[in-house]
């Protein structure tokens, strides 16, 4: 095994020289040797989220470093694109897995490529075409009777899609979850490029990976506004810091005293708050939450739902659905949390609270929300989601 797991180092090393952005994505990943995996395969945990699954066995048996890096890639490339977890909006799942390889191949070398490797030229399909547009060619053909599995390996090169199995009934916010694990490797992966490394990927990738880095933007400088709830801040750590020696020993590193701010986040979890609003609701947390803050976030439709602390996941269920009224979080705040400073994310259509905030109050307005001038009747300073 320990053979095995500095082979497939030694690949992804060799994957972070030639082709970096697919390289930091590999470190991002945990990976497990196992006999249970197919081949090799992307799989969700519900603890660890996705991981890289490989089959010992099949991994030795890869006759070239340029195979090894290619099955890596492949991988890589579903991951991304985020097909595992697209799967089951699809009923014809082996359908679907064709149309995932014949999107992601595009993207490999031909040394790269297994032998049983299914590919646009196979079939005749024009090139950068979406998963959806090559699921409807191949469902098209299938109708007609026509044969679509040309290579002569069977279904291998598809069976480790079974890795990729979903329960139907996954919550929004468990689905939420896995897009967003998504979207924090590809934007870390992105920030440890130069421009340069970025514009060496075909156009289609780059152009998909700018959307995804330009929507995971944070709505507001979430920075400069923690910068102002620390004038209260009641909480402070000591942080090692190579800038400074210790006075003490005049060695380095030495310390710094960093104050670390307590908020209250306040989720409007009502009827009239659509999926789509809570996903960007927590992207906005998810940025509060990196800048190093203390996050306890309330869930309040009527009345308070459910309070807990932020750890960088939302929880498979969110409860609400019923109507809004805006006071209880501000009187939790008031009365029993007393942080730093308090920030509602909702979409305004309620009554004016009946008790005033405290502490610094920071009203966040989903896009479908109230605006200028509607919004006045809320207190303190207020912001509209793209």
């Amino acid at each position: 095994m320990h053979k095995v797991s500095d082979d497939i180092t030694k690949a992804s090393i060799k994957l972070l020289i030639r082709e970096p952005f697919y390289g930091h994505i590999c470190t991002l990943l945990q990976r497990e040797l196992s006999e249970q995996a197919c081949r090799i395969a992307i799989v969700w945990d519900d603890r660890k989220g996705f991981y890289l699954r490989v089959n010992p066995g099949y991994w030795m048996n890869l006759a070239t470093d340029e195979l090894k890096t290619g099955v890596i890639k492949h991988q890589l490339l579903h991951l991304v694109l985020k097909h595992p977890f697209r799967r089951n909006g699809f009923g014809n799942k082996r359908i679907f897995d064709l149309a995932a390889d014949l999107v992601v191949n595009q993207f490999l070398l031909p040394a790269q490529l297994s032998y049983d490797a299914f590919t646009i030229e196979q079939f005749g399909f024009p090139p950068n075409l979406t998963l959806e547009a090559y699921y409807r060619l191949l469902q098209q053909q299938e109708d007609a009777g026509v044969d679509n599995n040309p290579g002569d390996g069977g279904d291998g090169a598809l069976d480790e899609h079974q890795h990729w199995h979903m329960d139907p009934s996954s919550s929004s916010a468990l689905k939420h979850l896995m897009n967003q694990q998504v979207d924090d490797m590809i934007t870390a992966s992105c920030g440890r490029l130069p421009s340069t490394e970025i514009g060496k990927l075909p156009g289609g990738i780059q152009e998909y990976l700018q959307q995804i880095i330009d929507r995971f933007k944070p709505v507001v400088s979430w920075k400069r506004v923690l910068k102002l709830f620390a004038a209260s801040a009641r909480k402070t750590y000591l942080q090692g810091t190579l800038k400074k020696p210790s006075k003490r020993y005049g060695t380095v590193p030495g310390i710094r005293i960093r104050s670390k701010q307590r908020l209250l986040v306040a989720i409007d979890t009502s009827g009239s708050i659509s999926a789509e609003d809570l996903a960007a609701f927590f992207q906005e947390v998810y940025h509060i939450w990196k800048q190093g803050a203390e996050v306890l976030v309330v869930e309040c439709d009527a009345d308070i739902q459910q309070i807990w602390t932020y750890k960088g996941k939302v929880p498979e269920h969110i409860k609400g659905g019923g109507g809004t009224d805006l006071t209880p979080p501000i009187v939790y705040a008031n009365e029993v949390f007393r942080p730093d400073g308090l920030i509602y994310f909702t979409d305004g259509h309620a009554n004016t609270p009946t008790v005033l905030s405290r502490a610094p109050l920071l009203w966040l307005l989903s896009p479908g929300g109230i605006g200028d001038p509607a919004w006045n009747f809320l207190p303190g300073r207020k912001v509209k989601m793209k």
